[in-house]
């Protein structure tokens, strides 16, 4: 499914340069030429990135930007200001008020789409990594395994979990049971080697893929150090 790029600009050249070239690069494109309009269009089309020019009939886009975040639905959406304002003060504020990127006009159409690449690409491995243990989640998981299935080389796939983890939960409550969560994500990921990928599918359920040579001996080490290290 193609990402959908919202373009909020009243200049219609600047528009169709970026149509153009956005959709040559694999995007979708949708437009506002006003404020007003991009907050609806956002609200209702969930954008993956916003490009925001600042100078724009009735709203401005620093009240744009800011509204933006504010929203649930778009707190986290990239916005990349494009704007003919290049003063350092002008920056800053859009940088302020939410902005992850910042442009001037006139711009290299190369760079732009270079560095919406590298925002959308951020935004996903954020996205893919679980908040509690900061390792890769169900995507990464799922692209890792993925790429390994296509490769020539057999590899182990080992699902992980804390026996008894719910009852531990409901004794001693979230807090301590997220102590024990990290504390299991640090002794697995002690044991593994540079090929190795460890990912957090969420709750105590982990995912280890390794060389299959080393999958009986690094069980046991992370059985072992788990129940060594669980009652300190």
């Amino acid at each position: 499914m193609k990402k959908n790029i919202l373009i909020v600009d009243d200049d219609q050249q600047i528009i169709e340069l970026l149509k153009v070239n956005l959709e040559n690069a694999g995007y979708q494109v949708s437009i506002a030429h006003d404020g007003e309009k991009a907050l609806m269009k956002a609200a209702q089309e969930h954008p993956s990135l916003v490009i925001l020019d600042l100078m724009l009939p009735g709203m401005n886009g620093y009240e744009v930007c800011e509204k933006l975040r504010m929203e649930k639905a778009t707190q986290l959406t990239p916005i990349l200001v494009l704007s003919a304002k290049d003063r350092p003060a002008d920056k800053i504020t859009g940088l302020k008020l939410g902005a992850n990127e910042y442009l001037t006009k006139p711009f290299d159409i190369n760079e732009l789409v270079a560095r919406i690449d590298g925002l959308l690409k951020h935004v996903e491995e954020v996205m893919a990594v679980n908040p509690l243990t900061k390792l890769p989640g169900n995507v990464s998981i799922m692209n890792e395994t993925n790429k390994r299935l296509s490769g020539n080389n057999k590899f182990a796939f080992i699902y992980l979990d804390i026996n008894n983890f719910k009852s531990y939960n409901d004794k001693y409550g979230y807090d301590k049971g997220d102590e024990v969560i990290k504390f299991t994500a640090d002794i697995i990921t002690s044991h593994i080697k540079e090929n190795d990928f460890v990912g957090h599918i969420g709750g105590d359920d982990f995912i280890l893929i390794c060389d299959i040579a080393d999958s009986d001996s690094i069980q046991k080490k992370i059985a072992d150090s788990f129940d060594a290290g669980i009652l300190k």
